[in-house]
C-alpha cells in the first residue's frame, strides 16, 4: 500500500518562549544523536557518497540477499514516514538511500549496502553518516564491519522511530574492528524492514575520514582522550574508559552506539573489600545563569552518585543532584541545572559501598552540557520531540504526529498551541487488535507529593483505555493510579492526580509515570498532550463548592447543571440528569421542572 505525499510549503515559528523557572529532572530517553560542534571539512575519500549521482557511488549492494537500497529524491512514496527531502541539499531535488517497506517487502526482509575495502590501522578513523527513522513501523538500522564475508556484532545500531528529522551518526573505528592491523574489511550499513508500510529508513551523506570524529556537543567517550574529562588525584578508585559487552555483570551495549563495540566511563573496584570513591571533573565552563547537564546512568547494588562542581580551587559542598542504588538494568538518562557565577568543572562523584559484600558499579555515558535550565520533571508538549520520555517496549508506540501529518485523519488541534500543525502523541488508527498496548515512561521522580496534570483526547472510539501508572524500575511494578475507557467528545480534556507516597512500592525512593494507550473493538482518536508534573497536591483538583468543573477545565456554576443546556463542550454537565435524589441544598429538582395543571403540583418535601 503506498499513499503519495502532499508537498507542502509552509515555513513557519512558534513558541518562542523563556522561563524564569528552574528545576532539575533525571529521565530517560530513546537516543542520544548530536550535530558536530563545528562545521569540519574533510579531505574527499573513496568511501564517501552524497547519491547526488542518483548511484550509490563506490558502495555496492549486497547481492546475496533480494532486497535493495533504493537511491531516490524528494520524499519516499508512502505518507507519514521518511524524509521530505535529502540531508545533502536539505531540499526535494537532493538524493538519498532508503529501504520501501511496502508489499511486497515483510517484517524481517534485510537491504545491505557494502563500503570498498579499508585497511585496519592503529591510527584514529572515523565514519560518518545521517540517518532518517519516522515512522510508526520503523524497525532497525545496523552498521557492520564485514570481515571474511562475516558480518559479526554490529558497531552501531538504532531502532525504532526516531522523529521526522535527519541525524547525525558517527563511529570511532579505532580498536572497534576485530581483525589484524594491516588487514582489510568493509562497512556495512544495513536496513531491517518492520511490521508495516510505514517503516521507511533513509540514510544520506556517508564519509569517512583519517583521525578523530568530530567533537559532538555530547561527550561519548569512544574516543581515548576522554573529551579531557579528568580523574580527581584523591581518588581512593579511579573511573576507567569501559567498552560495552566485554563483561557479563556489566552494560552490555553502551548509549552512543547501542551496541558491544561502544565505550562508558565505569567506576567499580576490583574486589568487595575495596570501598572507596572517584570523582570525574568535565573541562572548564564559563559562569552562567543556568545550564542543564545531562547524562546516562546505570548504578548496582548500593552505589551512590552525586554531581557537584568545582571551582576555586575546591568542591562545591552543594550536591546538585544525587541518586543511591540500583534502578533497573537499563540506561536511564538524568539531568540538572547548575548556576555557577564564576567558571566551573562538573564533577561526578561517584560512591561505592559494596554493601552484602556485592560488587557496586556506576557507568556513565553521552554527557552533555547547554545553556539554559532544565525542563520541569516528567513535561513535555511535544512539540519538538518526546522531551525526557522514552517509549517502553510494548505491542506498539504511541506516535508523536500531528493533524497535518495525518492527512486528517486525526484530532483536529493539538492542546499547546491549539493548531493543526501542533504536535501531540496519538494511538494509531490502523492499530485493530483489541487489547494491545503502548507505553510511555517520564524520567526518574523523587517518592513524594506530586501533581501529574495531563490533556488526553477520546473521541469515537469503543472499549479503549487510558491508563496511567507510577513505576518502581528497580522491581518492575506497575501502580495503576487513573483510568479512562468512556468517549467525552471532539475537544481536550485536563486530568489532574495526586500522587502519594503511599500510593507507591514500599521502601522505593524514585518512580516513573507511564501513560498506557489500550485498543478497545472500535478504534477512534485516542491522544495525550502537554503532560506536567508539579511538587504538592493538585490545587485545582476540587472546584469551588458552588462551580461545576468541566473536562476540559472550564468552570460553571452549579445551578448550570441538569437544566437542559449543555453548557460544558461535551455536554457533560447534562449527561446524567435523569437520575435525581431530590438531596441538594443547590439546584435539588436536578434541572426538572413542575409544569403540572390544576391543583395537584409537584413538591419537595422530607419525613
Amino acid at each position: 500500500m503506498c499513499i503519495r505525499k502532499q508537498t507542502l510549503g509552509d515555513i513557519s515559528i512558534d513558541n518562542n518562549v523563556c522561563s524564569p523557572n528552574v528545576t532539575y529532572s533525571t529521565g530517560e530517553l530513546t537516543t542520544t544523536s548530536s550535530e558536530p560542534i563545528t562545521s569540519t571539512t574533510y579531505p574527499p575519500t573513496i568511501y564517501d557518497c552524497d547519491f547526488e549521482c542518483n548511484c550509490t557511488c563506490n558502495w555496492k549492494h549486497d547481492d546475496t540477499i533480494n532486497f535493495k537500497w533504493i537511491v531516490t529524491k524528494g520524499s519516499t512514496l508512502t505518507t507519514n514516514t521518511g524524509p521530505d527531502g535529502d540531508h545533502t541539499t536539505g531540499s526535494r531535488s537532493g538524493f538519498f538511500i532508503y529501504i520501501e517497506t511496502s508489499s511486497p517487502a515483510k517484517f524481517n526482509d534485510t537491504v545491505r549496502l557494502i563500503s570498498p575495502d579499508l585497511i585496519v590501522t592503529n591510527d584514529e578513523q572515523c565514519f560518518r553518516f545521517y540517518y532518517h527513522m519516522f515512522g510508526s513501523d520503523i524497525y532497525r538500522l545496523n552498521v557492520y564491519a564485514r570481515i571474511n564475508g562475516n558480518l559479526g556484532k554490529a558497531l552501531w545500531q538504532k531502532e525504532g522511530n526516531q522523529g521526522n528529522q535527519w541525524l547525525f551518526g558517527r563511529i570511532s573505528l579505532r580498536g572497534n574492528i576485530q581483525q589484524p592491523i594491516g588487514q582489510p574489511y568493509q562497512l556495512v550499513v544495513e536496513g531491517i524492514i518492520g511490521r508495516g508500510f510505514q517503516g521507511d529508513i533513509s540514510v544520506d551523506d556517508l564519509a569517512f575520514n583519517q583521525g578523530p570524529c568530530p567533537v559532538s556537543t555530547v561527550c561519548d567517550f569512544e574516543t581515548s582522550d576522554l573529551c579531557s574529562y579528568v580523574n580527581d588525584p584523591t581518588n581512593t578508585i579511579d573511573w576507567k574508559r569501559f567498552q560495552a559487552g566485554t563483561d557479563s555483570s556489566l552494560p552490555s551495549v553502551d548509549v552512543t552506539y547501542s551496541s558491544s563495540h561502544g565505550h562508558f566511563m565505569l567506576l567499580k573496584s576490583d574486589n568487595p573489600s575495596r570501598i572507596g570513591n572517584g570523582r570525574l571533573l568535565t573541562p572548564n565552563y564559563p559562569d552562567t545563569s543556568g545550564s542543564c547537564i545531562k547524562w546516562y546512568m546505570l548504578l548496582e547494588n548500593t552505589a551512590t552518585l552525586n554531581i557537584r562542581t568545582y571551582g576555586f580551587g575546591a568542591i562545591n559542598s552543594n550536591i546538585l543532584y544525587t541518586i543511591h542504588g540500583t534502578h533497573g538494568n537499563q540506561w536511564k538518562l538524568a539531568q540538572t541545572t547548575v548556576r555557577s557565577g564564576s567558571s566551573y568543572q562538573v564533577v561526578f562523584e561517584g560512591i561505592l559501598n559494596n554493601t552484602n559484600n556485592t560488587l557496586d558499579f556506576i557507568a556513565i555515558d553521552d554527557i552533555e552540557i547547554k545553556s539554559g535550565v532544565c525542563d520541569e520533571l516528567g513535561s513535555c508538549d511535544f512539540e519538538k520531540d518526546l522531551c525526557s520520555f522514552q517509549y517502553l517496549k510494548a505491542d506498539f508506540d504511541w506516535k508523536r504526529t500531528s493533524y497535518n501529518i495525518e492527512l486528517f485523519n486525526a484530532p483536529q488541534f493539538d492542546h499547546t498551541i491549539n493548531n493543526r500543525a501542533g504536535f501531540y502523541l496519538w494511538m494509531d488508527r490502523r492499530q485493530t487488535i483489541q487489547g494491545r498496548k503502548a507505553r510511555i515512561e517520564s524520567e526518574l521522580m523523587l517518592v513524594e507529593v506530586r501533581c501529574i496534570s495531563f490533556w488526553y483526547f477520546m473521541n469515537n472510539t469503543v472499549g479503549a483505555q487510558l491508563n496511567v501508572y507510577i513505576r518502581d524500575p528497580r522491581s518492575d511494578t506497575y501502580s495503576l493510579i487513573w483510568s479512562k475507557d468512556q468517549i467525552h467528545g471532539s475537544f481536550w480534556a485536563l486530568q489532574e492526580i495526586t500522587v502519594r507516597p503511599n500510593m507507591t512500592v514500599n521502601g522505593t525512593n524514585r518512580f516513573t509515570i507511564v501513560y498506557e494507550a489500550v485498543v478497545g473493538s472500535k478504534t477512534g482518536d485516542l491522544a495525550i498532550d502537554d503532560l506536567s508534573t508539579r511538587s504538592g497536591s493538585c490545587l485545582s483538583a476540587t472546584p469551588p463548592q458552588s462551580m461545576y468543573q468541566c473536562l476540559d477545565g472550564t468552570l460553571i456554576a452549579n445551578t448550570k447543571v441538569c437544566d437542559f443546556i449543555v453548557d460544558c463542550k461535551g455536554g457533560e454537565d447534562e449527561r446524567l440528569c435523569g437520575n435525581c435524589t431530590f438531596e441538594g441544598p443547590i439546584n435539588p429538582l436536578c434541572g426538572w421542572t413542575d409544569v403540572s395543571k390544576g391543583s395537584l403540583m409537584w413538591k419537595r418535601g422530607s419525613n
